[in-house]
């Protein structure tokens, strides 16, 4: 999915970067919740 292509690539481009992983987690719990809102 490309979803997923685009969560590997901040992954790799922000591994060392704490924000990165913050927006990350943001991102990931308002992806869940739509997805388990369907």
């Amino acid at each position: 999915m490309a979803n997923e292509k685009l969560a590997l690539e901040v992954l790799e481009e922000g591994r060392d970067a704490e924000v990165t992983t913050e927006g990350l987690g943001c991102c990931w719990s308002l992806f869940m919740f739509y997805y388990t809102d369907q």
